[in-house]
């Protein structure tokens, strides 16, 4: 089965790869450097690929082949857009890999959304994946992953098998930025943040 993994130097992404391996599959990984391993993937067996999500040519190239895409890659950013680099990476970019994935006809796509992407109220009923997208939410990061899953929805009715998952806040190991959250239990564990 051959496997790529988008975002796989990130906080999931890695921990992803790993888990890939560990079952025995050498999974490419899309890199805006295939020469330039990040940290969290250094001395892994992974098949780098250089690529882009906005270069539709470099998705078409990384994608040959390929059973199953893994899409992780997404820019979080909580401030405004102002390069419009979030709406691009989150929406458009997801947009370029599904569509191509559905050409080159992958066996399965999984898109990994976020809980943000959905409406948080009520917040007296059970937050699943039955809620609304927050297409109107103000937070842009929050907005620009609800339109993403809009993208990947489309595209299923088109006929791309694609699963959605949308996790939470994740912690854990292989934390190599550190995540905000991680940063944050750090800063606790040096006495920088008060928490009770």
């Amino acid at each position: 089965m051959n496997i790529l993994v988008t975002g796989g130097s990130g906080r999931l992404g890695n921990v992803l790869v790993r888990a890939l391996i560990k079952e025995g599959n050498n999974p490419r990984v899309l890199l805006q450097k295939a020469d330039s391993i990040p940290e969290s993937l250094k001395g892994l067996a992974i098949d780098p690929c250089q690529g882009n999500l906005l270069d539709r040519e470099s998705l078409k190239s990384a994608i040959i082949d390929i059973d199953i895409v893994f899409h992780l890659a997404a820019k979080i950013w909580l401030h405004p857009d102002k390069d419009g680099s979030t709406w691009a990476t989150n929406v458009t970019g997801t947009k370029n890999i599904a569509e191509i994935s559905l050409e080159a006809g992958v066996n399965k796509f999984v898109h990994c959304s976020s809980h943000a992407a959905l409406e948080a109220k009520p917040f007296d009923k059970p937050f699943d994946e039955t809620r609304d997208l927050a297409l109107n939410e103000e937070t842009l990061y929050h907005r620009s992953k609800a339109h993403a899953e809009k993208e990947i929805l489309n595209l299923v009715n088109s006929g791309l098998p694609a699963v959605i998952v949308n996790p939470g806040t994740i912690t854990g190991p292989y934390d190599f930025e550190p995540s905000i959250l991680g940063k944050a239990l750090i800063d606790f564990i040096h006495g920088k943040v008060p928490f009770l």
